[in-house]
């Protein structure tokens, strides 16, 4: 029971970074090109994303219950969310795996 707190949490963080590659001005950033992104890429990256976000509920809730998993869950979220930006802002490199081309 102890490992569902750090599970919950990389979810939320894997969910929101793949919302944010989603972006093409992120995904410009991370890649370092100036070209447009293909839409392919982008568009497994939403799906996946909110799958993660949403996916980290059930996880709270096996944690916590339903009643403190209301509270945990947005809270996770928007932590999650800000380390992300964080991520974006300063060290936007470490997201480089999650974007290179295959094609």
């Amino acid at each position: 029971m102890t490992v569902l707190p750090f599970i919950a949490f990389c979810l939320g963080y894997c969910g929101c970074a793949f919302l944010a590659l989603s972006q093409p001005s992120h995904i410009r950033r991370v890649s370092g090109q100036r070209v447009e992104p293909a839409n392919r890429s982008r568009g497994i990256l939403r799906p996946v994303g909110w799958v993660c976000v949403l996916v980290t509920l059930p996880v709270c809730i096996a944690w916590a219950g339903v009643s403190f998993a209301a509270l945990l869950w947005p809270l996770i979220i928007a932590v999650s969310a800000f380390l992300v930006a964080l991520t974006l802002a300063y060290l936007p490199g470490l997201f480089r795996f999650l974007v290179t081309r295959t094609d």
